[in-house]
């Protein structure tokens, strides 16, 4: 994954570098009931902070806040299925370390690096590991700020009616369906006519079929 990233230029890298993440985490004490399995909701809220720049307002680049529901540690023992992903994940973190994976993907881009490698590890420390709903919204405080410096009217895309302080993005994921029935082999088999292909070929060949007006 790291070897896909594209590189950046000098001067480009050294904007990122300048920018700083922060996240913080908090349990709200939330409960839920889904697909039969208690859980228990955290919110984590991650921040990436730019340095000032020339005509930009001051304030935040980018901020995610999450809602996040774990399945309780309790249910490990009352929920077979829960116990068997728990076990599982226990296993792939341990084996795969997937917090040094995130940070050296991001390595070029350190204030989302810290960001991220502080949402992967709470996700870790909290309850089984075992994720069962997750709502992410993205905010873009400066560049909602500089929309609405743009005068009304057709010149600005957004409309009047624009409001900076709402999500840019919203995602809900949440678990459908969660059973302990053996999984067939054919699942785990590559279709015919599939073939390998490195990330950056994938890239290249988008970026070829894009027509020039949209680059």
């Amino acid at each position: 994954m790291a070897h896909s990233v594209p590189g950046m230029p000098a001067d480009a890298k050294a904007a990122m570098a300048a920018m700083e993440g922060h996240s913080e985490s908090t349990e709200t004490g939330r409960t839920a009931t889904i697909q039969g399995v208690e859980a228990e909701e955290r919110e984590i809220v991650m921040t990436v902070d730019a340095p000032p720049m020339p005509n930009v307002p001051a304030g935040p680049m980018m901020r995610m806040v999450l809602h996040v529901w774990m399945a309780k540690a309790s249910e490990a023992t009352r929920v077979p299925a829960i116990r068997e992903l728990a076990g599982y994940n226990l296993l792939s973190f341990g084996a795969m370390n997937p917090v040094a994976t995130m940070e050296k993907v991001f390595q070029q881009m350190p204030g989302f690096a810290d960001a991220f490698s502080a949402l992967m590890k709470d996700l870790q420390s909290g309850g089984t590991a075992v994720l069962l709903r997750m709502q992410v919204e993205t905010f873009m405080p400066m560049i909602g700020a500089m929309m609405k410096q743009m005068p009304a009217g057709r010149s600005n895309p957004f409309g009047a009616g624009f409001d900076p302080d709402t999500p840019l993005a919203q995602v809900t994921q949440e678990l459908a369906e969660i059973s302990t029935a053996s999984i067939p082999d054919s699942v785990f088999q590559v279709p015919e006519g599939y073939r390998s292909v490195p990330a950056v070929e994938i890239i290249k060949d988008m970026l070829a079929k894009t027509p020039a007006a949209a680059k």
